[in-house]
């Protein structure tokens, strides 16, 4: 497990009564979102399934993952029509958002992570 994922594990163990065992990636409006298979209920989970880990990679290869909440992670190219996505900028958008959209008992985290070989690490 990376420090990431420790991260992560901790903040969702904290905030979320269960563990979900199925998780899908949904296609909505062009974005990819992570989420449960019964809805968006914790699916933040799948992020740190392994199984889930590797599926994500193999379909979408290095990804920059947005912690949209507790429920789902968004899931983005490294690279994006605009070139590559500046770790700075995400994280203050993710921080105004979970300001500004997110309950507070279901913000996950304030900036981005990526999906590596190696599994989940911060964006930098």
């Amino acid at each position: 497990m990376t420090s990431a994922e420790f991260e992560l594990f901790k903040i969702l163990m904290k905030k979320t009564p269960e563990i979900p065992e199925k998780f899908k990636i949904m296609d909505f409006m062009g974005m990819k979102y992570l989420t449960t298979e019964n809805g968006p209920k914790y699916g933040a989970w799948g992020i740190l399934n392994a199984d889930m880990q590797k599926e994500i990679f193999r379909r979408y290869g290095e990804c920059i993952i947005i912690p949209s909440s507790i429920h789902e992670v968004i899931l983005l190219p490294t690279e994006s029509e605009f070139g590559s996505l500046d770790a700075d900028s995400l994280a203050t958008q993710i921080k105004e958002v979970n300001e500004m959209e997110v309950a507070p008992e279901e913000v996950l985290s304030d900036h981005a992570y990526l999906l590596t070989t190696d599994g989940v690490v911060d964006y930098k």
